[in-house]
């Protein structure tokens, strides 16, 4: 499946970027404990025989040869082996889907500023990648998320984080602004095209909403804006020592 990946800028007051820098320290405070908590499991579970006694088994066969490790893959001893240790995986918590609900259980808290699809994909999928390299040998050690560190929220355009159209409705299935274009390049329409990001409820002084910064000159943005969004990010950028934000949507192309 294609995809793209777009970045439009957002209009943002002072305000509107202190809270934003908030939500995502607080995605970093709540990271770093659920780390915590995932290490503190880990060191635990390399104590259990059950672990060691699997790790052990399948350690050997990846030492082997590659001719000798693919025979080795087809026994019974490497096949008991690794279902031993998706057991002992699954006794102390490291599945995706436990990582996962971890995060979005540790948020519920601050439901009211940070929302549950936001948490899920901007604390709950970083942590179980980070976790999964751990565990796979593909990472050393537990990094732990400095100031700063965070600098997105994220979430899949459904709730959370949503682009709303120029009507008020959500964009999810991708956006028309080709009318709009056509005729704000004739003066016939505001510059402005009516496109908005809502990070929070979409009703509330809770909620931020940021219009989007679109060029009606920019074809490409605009033709790419048609198709269905997979992901949306509010992205944090330095620029001349100051915080700007932008949106960064994530969209299926599958059909053009």
């Amino acid at each position: 499946m294609n995809v793209r990946v777009i970045t439009i800028p957002l209009i943002t007051e002072p305000w509107q970027r202190d809270l934003l820098r908030r939500r995502m320290e607080l995605c970093r405070s709540l990271y770093n404990a659920e780390q915590n908590r995932l290490e503190r499991r880990y060191h635990s579970m390399q104590r259990d025989k059950r672990y060691q006694r699997s790790k052990s088994s399948i350690d050997a066969v990846y030492a082997m040869k590659p001719a000798q490790r693919a025979q080795a893959k087809e026994t019974e001893g490497y096949r008991r082996a690794l279902a031993l240790q998706r057991e002992v995986y699954g006794a102390y918590g490291f599945t995706a889907y436990t990582v996962h609900d971890r995060a979005i259980l540790a948020a519920r808290d601050h439901a009211s500023i940070l929302p549950s699809r936001v948490a899920h994909y901007t604390i709950g999928i970083p942590l179980w990648q980070a976790m999964h390299g751990i565990l796979m040998g593909e990472q050393t050690g537990f990094r732990y998320k400095r100031m700063g560190d965070i600098h997105s929220l994220s979430s899949d355009g459904r709730s959370g984080i949503r682009l709303l159209g120029p009507a008020g409705t959500n964009a999810r299935e991708g956006i028309d602004l080709t009318e709009w274009s056509e005729k704000a390049r004739r003066g016939e329409a505001p510059k402005d095209s009516g496109c908005r990001v809502i990070y929070g409820k979409g009703k509330g002084k809770r909620a931020i909403c940021l219009p989007l910064k679109i060029s009606p000159k920019d074809t490409y943005l605009i033709d790419t804006l048609r198709n269905p969004i997979r992901n949306i990010r509010i992205l944090r950028r330095t620029q001349d020592r100051r915080d700007c934000y932008c949106v960064q949507l994530m969209v299926d192309s599958a059909w053009q």
